[in-house]
């Protein structure tokens, strides 16, 4: 079934009127961003673009316009907020079910024995199905020395499997799984995902934040940079399952070309055909392992945000791939216009090139 495009998709007219090249794109793209930079919906990002074979890298605007204007470069570092979700933890527990320490439908209660609820699965967190809130209620309550608790104690507000509620809480759940099983996740993810995929720039607590894009402003912490953004994230120290890392967008290439090349050094086949599985579906809302899926007439596409202004498009079969680093949130978290423009963005590129 077709995928309907939202309202207003074409008020703007098409997307490149010339074949669709990997030039086209890459122009379309600058274009589209520095309009977005001309008319303060953005400071500034960085792009690339995967398509048959070919890869396509672009930077525009700044990485921080508060207090002092700060270039956005190649090498800038962006805090991925979400995106950890899919560029670490979701490849960290298919791992540990390709070593046979995990399986889907194993009970968070089994490895974690001090959390409360006996039912979910690894498939429930994955899939956001848990019944679990988005959010934690008092997380500026709370304090680096009972977030952990805090996460542990939250119960579901309604019944496993029926509603897709996106949810930091899974994802810090299964945060708290991979350190349970392999200790350290920093040096985990490093060592069993990030140096294979040549990702040498990713890490949770980035040591040169002067390479950093700025985020957001708060009045605890000033003008976040160089530090997680994520409230929870940061009472966690910086490193957690649902956000905290930190890259670049030749790193996050990397990682999308190792995910939809034939040769993968992270994933074995069996976790790759995972990923493009529906395995739940709350009426529109199609979920595979963490991504959302997005299904336009034959093709199927992986797609993700983070907070900050990040996202990445995913499409294995046909080896494609979008990916957008931009720093939304700053300086005052006022990211509306740019996250309605990235959505119709997003649905033409998918309309192209299904």
């Amino acid at each position: 079934m077709k995928r309907p495009l939202r309202k207003g998709l074409r008020k703007r007219g098409t997307i490149c009127d010339v074949p669709y090249t990997i030039e086209c794109w890459n122009k379309k793209i600058r274009d589209w961003l520095n309009r977005l930079i001309e008319e303060k919906a953005v400071p500034g990002g960085c792009w690339s673009l995967i398509m048959s074979g070919r890869s396509m890298t672009g930077t525009a605007g700044w990485a921080q316009v508060e207090p002092e204007k700060v270039p956005m470069r190649r090498e800038t570092l962006f805090d991925l907020a979400s995106l950890t979700k899919v560029v670490g933890t979701i490849p960290g527990i298919l791992i540990c079910i390709q070593q046979g320490s995990l399986n889907l439908n194993t009970k968070i209660y089994d490895v974690l024995p001090d959390y409360r609820n006996h039912d979910l699965t690894v498939l429930d967190l994955l899939t956001h199905t848990s019944g679990l809130p988005a959010d934690l209620e008092n997380k500026h309550n709370l304090t680096p020395g009972n977030i952990r608790q805090a996460v542990l104690s939250v119960k579901p507000t309604a019944p496993r499997g029926e509603q897709i509620v996106y949810s930091d809480i899974g994802f810090l759940l299964l945060g708290f799984v991979l350190e349970k099983i392999h200790g350290d996740l920093r040096q985990f993810l490093k060592k069993e995902v990030f140096a294979p995929a040549g990702m040498s720039a990713t890490s949770f607590l980035p040591a040169d934040t002067g390479r950093c894009a700025a985020t957001s402003w708060s009045e605890e912490r000033g003008m976040i940079c160089g530090e997680v953004n994520d409230t929870k994230a940061w009472l966690t120290g910086g490193v957690a399952g649902s956000a905290g890392l930190f890259s670049t967008i030749d790193d996050l290439t990397c990682f999308a070309e190792v995910l939809i090349s034939d040769k993968n050094p992270v994933l074995d086949e069996s976790s790759l055909l995972d990923l493009q599985k529906v395995w739940r579906r709350d009426g529109d809302d199609k979920r595979s392992l963490g991504w959302q899926i997005i299904e336009h007439g034959s093709e199927t596409w992986l797609y993700h945000t983070g907070f900050t202004g990040t996202s990445m498009l995913l499409n294995i079969r046909k080896r494609n791939a979008f990916i957008l680093l931009t720093n939304a949130i700053h300086p005052d978290r006022n990211k509306d216009a740019f996250v309605r423009e990235r959505r119709q963005f997003i649905d033409q590129f998918i309309e192209s090139e299904s």
